[in-house]
């Protein structure tokens, strides 16, 4: 294996981690922030929204941007941004500066799925790219699951600034990487692209077109329920609790192991179940398990007992969102980059909008957690039973 293709291994699965790094690292430090700027619950949480969001509308961007400019331009400059905003919110000397640094940090960052989704489409084509998506996902999931253990230990022995300075590393990392090992994959450039009339067309095609909706909504569902409980529980621990940032950070990524395994199944049985039958077997493990995580929380279950039924949730959401997006993206290989940012800005969205409630609803207990983490993934199971049935009806009357 030639350093070249490691290299665009590893930039797969870094650029798919990007949000990761950038927010679950952040997790365990969110009570050492709220002390040291004095901020009310729901101010932290404020801040990771303000990323997220900037990360979500990017991507509707940058998709196109990479369609008309290729994809390995658009990850340099948009990754040379990420790293600089990590670095002024490593600086930031209050709340707002904060703010206004995690805007820039997200401006860059949202480049990162959209373009890394188009670039697994460009060199595995539909057949292929649900099953490559699966594995790399999983290789996500081992970044994923040392992220709040290493910001937990980084918080304890130095505090929050820490973490955005490790941040602000791993960025420099993946520019470097991109630079080195990332050759363009773009087949050919679409020179009308961004072109207003261009855009609306495409994401017109997009936005009508019923499986697309139905696979996207479901995702989006399940990605706003992950973060219900990356959000919420790491306050619980600490606060409720009485557990260290670095403790926390390890019953998170307890959790978050539970998706490396559902994404590794998910990536060696996606061609002979095909993705219908994989989604809709992850939805309805997500909703048994956090009916079960409900009535834990109810009871007032001890931290690690609370951890056991969201490992399993954990371990079907490896069965929706990465095969999800695949199917989602699949049909569209003209339009791969638009398709790609359209799945990520609803997913992300999704999950900065529950990220902010859920700071606002936090009461020291974890049932607010797992009560919404069980509507999320009802939701999610509803629309895709429903959205998606019904659009095989509709192409099977043409």
């Amino acid at each position: 294996m030639t350093f070249r293709t490691l290299a665009v291994g590893a930039v797969l699965t870094l650029l798919l981690s990007l949000q990761a790094t950038a927010v679950d690292t952040l997790f365990p430090a969110i009570p050492d922030m709220r002390a040291d700027l004095a901020l009310r619950a729901g101010g932290v949480q404020f801040s990771i929204s303000a990323f997220v969001y900037a990360f979500a509308v990017t991507q509707l961007v940058y998709g196109p941007l990479s369609d008309r400019f290729g994809r390995r331009p658009v990850l340099l400059w948009s990754m040379s941004l990420f790293t600089l905003g990590s670095c002024l919110s490593a600086a930031a000397i209050s709340f707002e500066t904060l703010v206004a640094a995690r805007l820039l940090q997200g401006l860059g960052a949202g480049a990162a799925p959209a373009v890394a989704r188009a670039v697994v489409r460009d060199l595995y084509g539909p057949a292929r790219s649900g099953q490559a998506l699966s594995y790399i996902m999983a290789g996500f999931g081992v970044v994923a699951v040392c992220n709040p253990v290493l910001g937990g230990l980084l918080t304890d022995w130095w505090g929050w600034r820490a973490v955005f300075a490790y941040v602000g590393a791993s960025g420099a990392a993946i520019l470097a990487l991109i630079w080195l090992g990332l050759a363009e994959t773009l087949p050919v450039r679409d020179f009308e692209g961004l072109r207003l009339r261009r855009l609306r067309r495409t994401y017109r095609a997009l936005l009508t077109d019923r499986r697309f909706l139905a696979v996207t909504a479901c995702t989006c569902c399940m990605h706003g329920a992950m973060f219900a409980w990356l959000s919420g529980a790491v306050l619980v621990f600490i606060e409720a609790y009485g557990a260290t940032a670095s403790l926390a950070g390890l019953f998170i990524s307890i959790s978050i192991a539970g998706f490396i395994l559902g994404s590794a199944i998910a990536g060696r049985i996606a061609a002979r179940l095909g993705s219908a039958r994989l989604i809709t077997a992850g939805n309805l493990i997500c909703l048994a398990s956090t009916a079960v995580a409900v009535v834990l929380a109810a009871a007032g279950a001890s931290a690690p007992l609370a951890v056991a039924p969201v490992f399993v949730f954990m371990f079907g959401i490896g069965f929706v969102i990465p095969p999800g997006s695949a199917a989602a993206i699949a049909p569209f290989p003209s339009m791969a980059g638009a398709a790609s940012s359209l799945v990520g800005f609803g997913q992300i969205s999704t999950s900065s909008t529950v990220i902010l409630i859920s700071g606002y609803l936090y009461d020291g207990t974890m049932l607010p957690v797992a009560l919404a983490m069980a509507c999320l993934a009802g939701a999610g199971l509803l629309v895709f039973a429903l959205g998606y049935r019904r659009a095989g009806q509709a192409a099977s009357k043409r």
